[in-house]
């Protein structure tokens, strides 16, 4: 980050001394959401406002466990680190591979 800063700005910071000014200006070190890019939003809506209510009446008329898994049970997703967002603002990872 000190070097971005010296690069877009033209301002020396020691690289011990980034975090501070960035808790000051506001951001904190995160955790990225992960979203895949395939991800369809408003068919996820559609799915939960019509389809959801149905699975979960199902389910308690018949006092079944509903579990969500995937078919592959390997991780795929790239590497998550941790990088700087405005506090309560978490950033989205887009990627293919989740």
């Amino acid at each position: 980050m000190a070097w971005l800063i010296q690069r877009q700005f033209g301002i020396e910071y020691d690289p011990a001394h980034v975090s501070r000014v960035l808790h000051g200006l506001g951001f904190s070190p995160q955790k990225p959401t992960r979203r895949a890019l395939e991800r369809d939003e408003e068919r996820i809506r559609a799915w939960i406002a019509q389809d959801w209510p149905r699975v979960k009446k199902n389910a308690a008329r018949l006092s079944a466990t509903i579990v969500f898994i995937d078919e592959f049970g390997m991780l795929m997703a790239p590497l998550v680190r941790r990088s700087w967002s405005l506090r309560g603002h978490t950033s989205v990872l887009l990627s293919a591979a989740i």
